[in-house]
């Protein structure tokens, strides 16, 4: 490790002898994960010169009104300290300036006075992960840092530039990639000083276990979100930071829902249109998991999801965005892929709205009578959004599901006829008001069809005692 050290350390004093490091070969094209989003490319050319300079050179083309209003939202400045607690906390200042071997998970505090300083930490990566570098720097506009991450090749004994962070003064830094076992170099960069000096800090973290999706910890790796389709991500580290972009084609009052937190974690979500402006965002606890933006105009939107608080790398918040407007809306998706969406008044498999009526005839062969029965959803009728199940059904008469969904409804209509064919005729019939079917019964919906295929509420199940099986999937 001290030959490797001195290496590197001899590679750049040349490399800044020489003036610049040349990432000409690691430009980074936001189009290629987003396609047509145009809005995203223009941001990318803000934030990140395609040929990065450890010089400082990097040319903002975003002005500054935008940068100090608009971006202020989205890179709020967080404390490393209070997030990652430690007592192995290492400083480094000018005076110091020989390459460090650090650690995962330790804080470390970067003194640097003088602008183009540029000062490197090693990183042995042991095992296949995701790096995440999260650098809280000093909350004025006079102070730049910037932040990079390289990997050494020691095929070659070349540095390869992996990735970079940076945004405007007084905004945290932050990158991410999905790294190889082998040994990586930090660099913090003090870019502009225009006031007094103050150090910055930063920390590493290794996370093993994260989603499809990473690395889309900055705007440039942002995954493409298709609307009213049921995301499922994870965050993987305190620091975890997943971007989103989506395209609104119909003007429209749309409702945006994160559930599935993990217990004692506060997760949410911010909404920015295209030219940054933040649209809307709520804390979203386990217990109030959603709120309603209003009306969205066509265009693209830029989504941010986060923690606050706490984390859970395998557990996968759920998350989307509907124009299906319930108070309190829950989401499941089933095991075909259809997304049910189940509120107060109504049941949506992929988008489309279920009709909860349901009628049954039976006439035994063996006998000479029939039965009819009929439910009828009112206005009245509600659902318990408490139980949305998926699963298989089978009951009596021979009906079967593979993919099914069980709720609860009341306050249905509910027609029991019974028709006996001999001479003379014999009728019966029981009928049941919506205001006299208190309680919650329940219903089974095949997911393929969409249409409801029993309920407990009838003559077989609590007049026969004949079997109705639900088994939900793991």
């Amino acid at each position: 490790m001290k030959n490797l050290k001195r290496r590197i350390s001899v590679l750049l004093t040349l490399l800044l002898i020489f003036g610049v490091f040349s990432f000409t070969s690691n430009r980074i094209h936001a189009q290629d994960n987003l396609k047509d989003y145009n809005f995203v490319k223009q941001l990318n050319s803000g934030f990140y010169q395609e040929d990065y300079t450890v010089a400082g050179l990097i040319k903002e083309k975003i002005n500054l009104k935008e940068k100090n209003t608009q971006r202020t939202v989205m890179y709020s400045t967080r404390s490393v300290r209070d997030e990652m607690k430690t007592n192995s906390t290492e400083t480094a200042s000018e005076e110091n300036q020989n390459t460090r071997i650090i650690n995962f998970g330790e804080v470390i505090t970067s003194n640097i006075t003088t602008a183009g300083q540029l000062q490197v930490y090693l990183l042995e990566q042991t095992q296949k992960g995701k790096i995440t570098v999260y650098m809280d720097v000093p909350n004025d506009a006079g102070i730049n840092y910037d932040l990079y991450l390289y990997r050494y090749n020691s095929q070659t004994d070349q540095l390869e530039f992996v990735d970079g962070s940076g945004n405007p003064a007084a905004n945290y830094e932050q990158l991410s990639s999905i790294c190889e076992p082998g040994v990586y170099v930090v660099g913090v960069m003090l870019k502009d000083l225009t006031t007094n000096p103050a150090p910055c800090a930063f920390i590493a973290t290794n996370s093993t276990k994260y989603s499809q999706y990473e690395p889309n910890d900055k705007i440039n790796q942002a995954k493409e979100y298709e609307m009213e389709t049921l995301l499922k991500d994870s965050i993987d580290n305190p620091f975890d930071e997943d971007y989103y972009v989506t395209r609104i084609t119909n003007q429209a009052d749309y409702q945006v829902v994160l559930q599935n937190a993990p217990e004692g974690a506060k997760y949410y979500v911010q909404l920015f249109d295209s030219s940054l402006n933040f649209v809307s965002g709520a804390y979203i606890e386990p217990k109030n998991n959603n709120f309603k933006t209003g009306t969205l105009q066509q265009g693209v939107y830029l989504i941010k999801i986060a923690s606050s608080q706490g984390y859970d790398e395998n557990t996968e918040y759920e998350f989307i965005i509907t124009d299906k407007i319930s108070n309190n809306p829950v989401f499941k998706t089933t095991k075909s892929g259809k997304i049910v969406q189940l509120t107060d008044k109504a049941v949506y498999i992929n988008g489309v709205k279920t009709n909860m009526n349901w009628k049954y005839r039976f006439s035994p062969s063996y006998s000479n009578y029939t039965r009819d029965q009929e439910i009828n959803q009112s206005e009245e009728s509600s659902f318990d959004l408490k139980y949305l199940f998926n699963g298989t059904y089978s009951g009596p008469q021979d009906v079967k599901s593979d993919d099914c969904i069980m709720v609860f409804m009341n306050k249905f209509s509910y027609m029991y006829f019974y028709k006996k064919l001999i001479s003379g005729g014999q009728y019966d019939y029981i009928y049941l008001k919506p205001s006299e079917t208190l309680e919650y019964s329940a219903f089974y919906i095949d997911v393929s069809t969409g249409k409801v295929i029993d309920t407990n509420m009838n003559w077989y199940f609590w007049g026969n005692n004949m079997d109705q099986i639900f088994t939900p999937f793991n």
